[in-house]
């Protein structure tokens, strides 16, 4: 990996891996315009941690619960204040501990990923 710094050009190289970077946030923006990054973290912290409770997610994440919690919500079918979510995330109740929610990608969070994924082939 080249290392770059002030007064450097970025070769094509960069400039392209840039461009994907780009792409996907505005993948993200498509879902929701104004979408805060930490709730895009979340979304992918979600991808890749399917069937994580939030205590878990907060723990490999180092955000706190409540934040956590908030950036979920919006991710799922309806948002902190009840209004429509962007439906990229389901919880269900664990089958071994009742008290604990599991979190897995909707096929519209699946869309997401798959789109991200195309963006990212050649990276």
């Amino acid at each position: 990996m080249s290392k770059v710094t002030a007064g450097t050009t970025l070769t094509d190289e960069e400039r392209w891996r840039i461009s994907r970077i780009a792409a996907i946030l505005a993948t993200f923006q498509q879902y929701y315009p104004t979408m805060p990054i930490q709730v895009a973290q979340a979304f992918l912290l979600v991808a890749l941690n399917e069937g994580a409770s939030v205590k878990r997610l907060t723990q490999i994440s180092g955000a706190r619960l409540a934040t956590m919690s908030r950036h979920l919500l919006d991710l799922g079918d309806f948002d902190r204040r009840l209004g429509p979510g962007l439906g990229l995330v389901a919880f269900r109740k664990s089958a071994m501990d009742l008290r604990q929610s599991e979190y897995t990608l909707t096929p519209r969070g699946r869309a997401l990923i798959h789109t991200i994924m195309q963006i990212t082939e050649g990276m």
